[in-house]
């Protein structure tokens, strides 16, 4: 029985489906990991090696890849799709129908070019970049407010732009959501990265700010769908306290 290979709180659906004898349609990996205290709903899929912790909640039709990583007290809502060997740190809140574009090539160039840090909001069926960085507290309202441009350095590393209350921010490397102006000192100081890495940042500078002014001005349109995604969000994790009690 699943309740014994799985031991984290099944929907009554879920729990429906297995005991009909339809596990075999339900495309859950034998080696994905759950922790026993997190929530899974009729999923789309769950691919090989995944992990979800603590406190995870995962809505019905979520689609999870192979090595995807979900750290604890983060909520999945209907339909989100995260696909292979990306990451979401605890806290995140990804709205319905949500997804992480699919990496271009099978290999990873660095294990830390596909991940969201800490609290991150994403918005109802916006989709990620391919090599998404994103910092701690991310709010990504539409798609429209996140893009990326690459390849640079001797790493041909993607660089990750997004809107914030204040302004573009950026991640590359392992460099999450920084202002331009601390890019451009880091880059000028040649600090965190090598010299014809910063030599070749220095030389895109110009169309690297014009992509956060982009990004910016999409973001600041979203006044209204910002508030109302943080308002979703405290909703939500309300309510899955709840259902812990």
């Amino acid at each position: 029985m699943l309740a014994e290979n799985y031991p984290q709180q099944l929907s009554p659906e879920l729990l429906d489906l297995y005991q009909e004898g339809m596990s075999a349609r339900l495309h859950i990996s034998l080696t994905a990991r759950f922790d026993e205290t997190c929530t899974l709903d009729v999923v789309s899929g769950i691919g090989a090696n995944a992990e979800i912790g603590e406190d995870v909640v995962v809505k019905a039709g979520v689609f999870l890849g192979n090595n995807v990583n979900v750290v604890g007290r983060t909520i999945l809502e209907k339909g989100v799709k995260i696909t292979d060997g990306f990451s979401i740190n605890p806290g995140a809140y990804f709205a319905e129908g949500a997804r992480v574009a699919p990496r271009k090539t099978k290999a990873t160039r660095h294990s830390y070019m596909r991940i969201a840090l800490d609290s991150v909001i994403i918005g109802p069926n916006v989709v990620l970049p391919t090599e998404v960085q994103l910092g701690k507290k991310a709010v990504i309202p539409t798609t429209d407010s996140i893009a990326e441009i690459g390849r640079y350095g001797t790493s041909r590393r993607m660089v990750t732009a997004y809107g914030s209350a204040k302004e573009p921010l950026y991640s590359v490397g392992c460099q999450y959501g920084i202002g331009i102006a601390r890019f451009k000192d880091r880059v000028a100081k040649n600090t965190g990265t090598e010299p014809k890495s910063a030599a070749d940042y220095a030389k895109h500078m110009p169309e690297i700010e014009a992509l956060g002014i982009t990004v910016q001005a999409a973001y600041e349109r979203e006044a209204n769908l910002i508030d109302e995604l943080r308002a979703q969000r405290k909703e939500a994790f309300a309510q899955a306290r709840l259902n812990r009690l």
